[in-house]
């Protein structure tokens, strides 16, 4: 993903209206685009009987290079989600723009070769397994493009999460303290302030009392279960892979930092079998959900600003009561605000978002994700529950790209096996092998994990 706001090629940025199509499937278009502002969804067989989403483009992300470069048709239709910004390149002005931002064009390049990296070890792996011959060692690779995301228009809308039921403490009274015999000065000395330090005294009993009441209380926002505080374990994150997206809150207009993973320099070095992708130096499930510090409006930070459904009275009567109940600083990134951001971005995703589904599915998993980082199993099993439940409503309900269908797959089986249901889990990691979606590093897991639950030899 490349930082928008280092971009240098201004005069190349141009607007384009809502349902632009800016690349056709099967033509050939000298043209590639660096999103600015706005979405553009993915289409296969676009305005065709079997019209499929295949994904969507956010900020900081570009289509088109291999028209540019190579003068090849497009694969996939991109249209414009509303109006959106966007940096064309043409073969007129692609020196200028390589002259001009080195850095945007060292990652089109590298994201240009880790595709064809991928490509060529896919190859390897199929010739392999064609000729019968030993398959080389399986890594699970990174694949640079943010998470897939099913599209706004077919959407089904799903209910909000309810309100869970407040963790509530007994206030403690000020302690009362014990009336301070009088004593009379001395003719030569001046007369102490007796009752002023009496006054002292109580006001610092209210105050240790309201301390000790705040740490005690849990937000009505958290379920129940859920710890005043959590801790992390210590990672620093390393500050060359993020950079700070300014975003806009659609309900108060106040403008924010909010710090974003540079997705192209990420290294995974290991995948989970639930697609939790481990990343040297910074753990992305901080930087999911964003917060509008002034109003708390929150979202996933790539649909922040995509909010198609504006409906400021609710939202304000949502978040007023946690401005005080939640007693947290949201320009902090600690675990106690993160998951305030994950559980408030729950609480938007039917009320403002059309691709609610999708969202309240990815949410519930990383929330899983964060209590099992900090170590609370019995709340990290809650998590799971509520995302198994939100990734079968979006398997029942949305129509899905065979790719996006076979991840999904993937995590509902792992999900399934987490929670012991084992039998489900099977069915679930069997149609992930056999899916068409022809991605191999799920098709491996997917193969790995169906072995080990027959207690058979996993491939190799």
């Amino acid at each position: 993903m490349i930082d928008v706001k280092s971009l240098k090629s201004t005069s190349l940025i141009k607007a384009f209206k809502s349902t632009t199509v800016l690349a056709n499937a099967g033509e050939i278009n000298d043209k590639m685009y660096i999103l600015v502002k706005g979405s553009a969804i993915i289409y296969e067989n676009y305005r065709a009987p079997k019209q499929r989403i295949a994904g969507e483009l956010n900020p900081g992300e570009f289509f088109g290079e291999m028209a540019l470069f190579l003068n090849k048709p497009s694969l996939a239709t991109i249209v414009s989600l509303g109006a959106i910004k966007a940096l064309e390149i043409t073969r007129n002005n692609v020196y200028q723009f390589f002259q001009n931002d080195p850095e945007a064009a060292y990652l089109i390049t590298q994201y240009i070769c880790q595709n064809f990296d991928n490509l060529s070890n896919s190859y390897t792996s199929l010739y392999a397994q064609t000729l019968g011959a030993p398959q080389p060692e399986f890594h699970v690779k990174p694949i640079v493009p943010a998470p897939v995301q099913a599209p706004p228009s077919i959407q089904a809308s799903a209910p909000v999460p309810a309100h869970f039921p407040q963790v509530q403490s007994t206030p403690t009274a000020p302690i009362p303290q014990p009336a301070q015999p009088k004593v009379e000065p001395k003719p030569e000395q001046k007369p102490k302030a007796e009752p002023q330090k009496k006054t002292q005294t109580n006001n610092a009993a209210t105050e240790a009392s309201s301390v000790k009441t705040k740490k005690t209380t849990v937000s009505k926002l958290f379920p129940n279960g859920h710890r005043k505080e959590y801790k992390l374990p210590p990672l620093e994150a390393n500050k060359d892979l993020l950079f700070n997206e300014n975003l806009i809150c659609p309900i108060c207009n106040n403008k924010f930092d909010f710090p974003q993973a540079r997705t192209a320099l990420l290294k995974s070095p290991s995948t989970d079998y639930d697609l939790r992708k481990t990343y040297d130096g910074i753990n992305t499930t901080h930087y999911l959900a964003a917060t509008c510090p002034t109003c708390l409006f929150s979202g996933v930070a790539a649909n922040f600003a995509n909010a198609s459904k504006i409906k400021k009275d609710k939202v304000l009567k949502i978040t007023n009561p946690y401005k005080e109940d939640l007693e947290l600083t949201f320009k902090e990134m600690n675990a106690d605000t993160i998951f305030a951001r994950l559980y408030l971005a729950l609480e938007f995703t039917e009320l403002c978002f059309d691709n609610s589904e999708i969202l309240n599915a990815r949410i519930w998993l990383n929330i899983s994700w964060l209590y099992r980082d900090c170590g609370d199993m019995t709340m990290e099993n809650y998590a799971i529950e509520q995302a198994l439940k939100a990734y079968d409503k979006v398997y029942q309900n949305v129509s899905l790209a065979p790719k996006v269908e076979q991840s999904i797959c993937l995590i509902l089986g792992e999900l399934n096996h987490k929670l012991g249901n084992d039998k489900e889990a099977q069915e679930f990691f069997f149609t992930a092998k056999q899916n068409n979606g022809n991605d191999l590093d799920v098709k491996n897991l997917a193969e790995a994990r169906l072995a080990e639950l027959k207690g058979e030899k996993p491939p190799e």
